[in-house]
């Protein structure tokens, strides 16, 4: 549970008799205002109103943006890392994600390269798969991962490893490069 991604959006239905609830009550407390005092009932109601605006907006566009960055992972970055090494030095073909637990949804970091449908997973018992492949190559990793990195440098000596800065901090990944063997 969940066995989908929550979304925001999902709640759209509730819009109805949320909306049917607020405007209901505030028609009631505008109906007290008015027997209290006409004018200012309706500038209560107004003010209200401008007030419950401001709160929802503040909400949706800023709360809500943020605990969602730094709830997800950032596969739109993942996905420029691959689609950049992929339209200069490499290939969609020669770069792959390395799989961890409760980690980046691989097929989205596909989406974001450039190339729908193609799912970037390579499980690290595939890793020795990737010498039949030219290089260069490009692995991204999860920094935790280390018995992945191990493996990867077992098999890729001359590689070399940066670590990717995220716009969201706690996000950063690493960049495990495998050049053109010099001949």
């Amino acid at each position: 549970f969940p066995n989908e991604n929550p979304n925001l959006y999902r709640a759209g239905a509730a819009l109805i008799p949320a909306f049917v609830l607020a405007g209901s009550a505030l028609r009631a407390l505008r109906r007290a205002w008015d027997a209290w005092h006409p004018p200012l009932g309706t500038l209560l109601a107004v003010a209200l109103w401008l007030w419950s605006m401001a709160a929802s907006y503040h909400l949706v566009f800023h709360e809500y943006q943020r605990i969602y960055r730094l709830s997800t992972w950032n596969a739109s970055e993942m996905g420029q890392v691959i689609g950049g090494f992929a339209r200069s030095v490499g290939g969609p073909d020669r770069a792959w994600v390395v799989p961890y637990p409760y980690w980046v949804d691989t097929r989205l970091v596909g989406i974001w390269a450039g190339y729908p449908g193609v799912d970037y997973a390579l499980f690290p018992d595939q890793l020795e798969h990737t010498l039949a492949t030219p290089a260069p190559k490009l692995f991204l990793l999860k920094p935790e991962d280390q018995a992945s990195l191990e493996q990867l440098w077992a098999l890729y000596p001359n590689a070399r490893v940066w670590r990717y800065r995220a716009s969201v901090e706690g996000k950063d990944f690493l960049l495990f490069f495998v050049p053109t063997d010099p001949k």
